[in-house]
């Protein structure tokens, strides 16, 4: 499907990506950069790329360019790629904010034909290159949030490549997309790093935390800087929903203040049915 693919970013989503695709055999040649330069040695020695890209020396273009980088980071990768970048290539990413870096995007590299903005919803609370899994799309949705300057084609050829990963896609506007994952995923994560750093204010014995806690909290061993990056990046969205939480825990609050066991078991119960429906796959 792709001669030449180019992965921005060498950690668990741009590793796996780069597995997957050779996995399906869609690439020929992959090349890799990252700014660590110990996730480029490792994603060399693990073999999830052919070379490293190094721009001074490199002359052809690119089918397939895939940034796999913090939010506030894709505008600097992508500065300077235009004469990599040929009418067809089709370039995307893998972050979990869609408004600022599809404007980045387009910042970089104007109204390219090939620009789409895309998610996987996929990852793991482990980093870098050793983290890749060539199965982590498989059976996951992949959000697609075209741009008006692309092209049916480019959004053809998206639709393919996700869906010879084993995705299955879902296209909806940037706007919608990032009001979504600020509730279904930004959320829980500052939520896990509170409850820890609330434990640890409070000089809690850690070592007596039982299955709930570690449960609730997994999604705080995530990277930190990215997760701050992530939450910076869509705060437009993540501030009126961090007010919608607290609203809720003060509901729960009052109920419990005034002895309301019907209320706070209506709640429960409500949030308990939702949660039961949902698969943990």
């Amino acid at each position: 499907m792709f001669d030449r693919v180019l992965i921005v970013g060498l950690g668990l989503l741009g590793g796996s990506f780069a597995l997957a695709l050779r996995e399906a055999s869609l690439a020929t040649q992959i090349l890799g950069t990252d700014v660590n330069p110990d996730h480029e040695c490792e994603a060399l020695a693990l073999g999830l790329v052919s070379a490293l890209w190094e721009r001074q020396n490199s002359a052809k273009p690119f089918d397939l360019i895939f940034v796999a980088v913090p939010p506030s980071q894709v505008a600097s990768v992508l500065a300077g790629l235009s004469p990599w970048v040929h009418p067809a290539t089709l370039v995307t990413d893998a972050c979990s904010v869609k408004a600022p870096v599809a404007s980045a995007m387009q910042a970089a590299l104007g109204n390219h034909a090939g620009l789409l903005p895309a998610h996987p919803i996929a990852g793991w609370h482990t980093s870098g290159p050793s983290s890749g899994r060539r199965d982590l799309f498989a059976g996951r949705p992949v959000i697609l949030t075209p741009l008006a300057c692309t092209s049916p084609a480019s959004r053809s050829l998206a639709a393919q490549l996700w869906t010879a990963l084993g995705a299955h896609i879902v296209e909806m506007e940037a706007g919608p997309h990032d009001a979504l994952l600020a509730l279904i995923s930004h959320l829980p994560h500052l939520l896990a790093y509170g409850t820890v750093n609330l434990a640890l204010d409070r000089d809690a014995d850690l070592s007596l935390a039982g299955p709930g806690f570690r449960d609730a909290t997994r999604l705080a061993q995530c990277p930190a800087g990215l997760w701050a990056d992530i939450a910076l990046a869509n705060h437009a969205a993540l501030l009126p929903t961090l007010d919608a939480f607290i609203h809720e825990l003060q509901n729960l609050k009052e109920a419990i203040r005034s002895g309301n066991q019907g209320h706070l078991t209506q709640r429960l119960a409500r949030a308990q049915q939702a949660r039961a429906s949902l698969s943990d796959g």
